[in-house]
């Protein structure tokens, strides 16, 4: 999912920084770089969850416009 999400940028380069995958592991932290828009990624494996943050607004506007013609988004529009 995050490597799809990367794809909705196709005019940059990308930059995922996960941890390595350890057994049992069910929380993971990460980071995502496409060209000028950073914000952190986090994943919960067992509940099938994955959200995208960053504390600037147009990031996450930005982040949600590509999003929305594909998933359905739990932000106030």
């Amino acid at each position: 999912i995050v490597a799809q999400v990367a794809n909705l940028f196709p005019e940059t380069n990308h930059s995922i920084v996960l941890p390595p995958w350890e057994p049992g592991e069910d929380f993971i932290d990460g980071h995502m770089v496409a060209g000028r828009w950073e914000f952190d990624v986090y994943i919960e494996y067992a509940l099938g969850y994955i959200a995208f943050y960053s504390p600037e607004e147009t990031v996450m506007r930005e982040l949600e416009r590509r999003l929305s013609p594909i998933v359905r988004l739990g932000l106030d529009s």
